[in-house]
C-alpha cells in the first residue's frame, strides 16, 4: 500500500526528470546559440562603426 505509494511517486519523478533533460538537450545549444549570434553580430557592428569614426 505505502510502497506502491511511493514507487508510483519515483516513476513520476522519474518521468519529470527525463522532461526536463528532453528539453534542456535542445533549449540550452538554441539559447547559446541566439546569444552567441547576437552577441557577435552587435560587436562586429560596433567594431566596424569605430573603424570608420577613425
Amino acid at each position: 500500500m505505502i510502497t506502491n505509494h511511493f514507487l508510483r511517486q519515483g516513476f513520476l519523478y522519474s518521468r519529470k526528470g527525463l522532461a526536463i533533460d528532453r528539453l534542456s538537450r535542445w533549449l540550452f545549444p538554441l539559447t547559446f546559440t541566439i546569444w552567441n549570434a547576437f552577441y557577435w553580430l552587435y560587436y562586429l557592428y560596433h567594431v566596424q562603426n569605430k573603424q570608420i569614426n577613425k
